[in-house]
């Protein structure tokens, strides 16, 4: 049997009004469905399916985009290609695998830009949880404890990246939300930017950044086409701690039995959960302090 490699991302869900919110526990509610309700759009439907008890504490998943337009041909090279034999109202189905942990909201997903992401589904899940849902890129213990530090300060933010275009997959926080529906609106098609202080100033408001930057600036990672994405901390002394929130980002690679073109599902789901069990000293690092979670 056929075999093929899987990038997997590791969140942690959260609400940008600290309202309690655990991803699993939510999910629980739509166990005997087996799906969440469906969101129609001109181009794509998004919908969480295929919902299951993994084991206890874990709920395996699907994200789902159901492509509506400017679906392919089929074809082959030096022959003539046809349409896709669909019917009326049938779309290309792409899927992001996941586990929902209710251990620390921890949502374990496939990595898959054709389908959907992270911040994609907090935006789906935030038209029927009654408030916003986002998901934090969970760091590397040392950067994450970096990123966390009381004692540190952010002092500057480097990042490139695609132009937004898509609201839908704008960060679910004030200031990177306000940045990005600017950026929109800016033409071109690649944005660098860079937010630097000025640390032999005396004054707090050029000598640093506004603390807001820590978690901004992490769910920026999120969206699609991010080449780069590092920040600066500085304690009093002027000792800076740099953070790279790419390659920093705690993530794995899993090998599954591949059917046709297709991922066996039950396999993906196993080789997640493996994933996960192997980087639990990680993770126990990460949440096992408090300061250490954003959620």
């Amino acid at each position: 049997m056929a075999e093929r490699n899987y990038i997997i991302d590791f969140f942690s869900s959260f609400t940008p009004n600290d309202i309690e919110f655990n991803f699993h526990d939510f999910l629980e509610n739509y166990l005997t469905e087996g799906c969440c309700p469906p969101e129609y759009k001109q181009s794509f439907d998004l919908e969480v399916r295929h919902l299951r008890r993994h084991e206890d504490g874990v709920i395996s998943g699907v994200f789902a985009k159901i492509r509506k337009d400017h679906l392919p041909h089929a074809g082959r090279t030096g022959q003539q290609e046809r349409e896709l034999d669909l019917e009326d109202d049938e779309g290309l189905v792409e899927k992001n695998h996941f586990l929902a942990y209710r251990e620390n909201s921890l949502l374990v997903m496939q990595a898959n830009r054709h389908a959907g992401t992270a911040i994609a589904l907090g935006h789906y899940l935030s038209r029927f949880a009654g408030h916003s849902v986002a998901f934090d890129p969970v760091l590397q213990p040392d950067a994450m404890q970096r990123l966390m530090r009381g004692d540190l300060h952010p002092v500057s933010v480097q990042a490139g990246f695609a132009r937004p275009t898509n609201p839908d997959l704008y960060p679910e926080d004030d200031w990177s939300e306000a940045l990005m529906d600017l950026l929109s609106g800016a033409g071109g098609s690649y944005v660098k930017l860079s937010i630097n202080s000025d640390l032999r100033s005396d004054d707090d408001d050029t000598n640093r950044l506004k603390d807001a930057m820590r978690h901004a600036w992490r769910s920026i990672k999120g969206m699609p086409k991010v080449r780069s994405l590092k920040m600066d901390m500085a304690n009093d002394d002027g000792i800076v701690y740099p953070i790279d929130l790419i390659a920093d980002r705690l993530k794995d690679k899993v090998t599954v039995d591949v059917r046709g073109r297709y991922p066996i599902e039950s396999d993906m789901f196993t080789s997640m959960a493996a994933a996960k069990e192997g980087l639990n000293d990680s993770l126990e690092s990460i949440f096992g302090n408090p300061s250490a979670n954003l959620a």
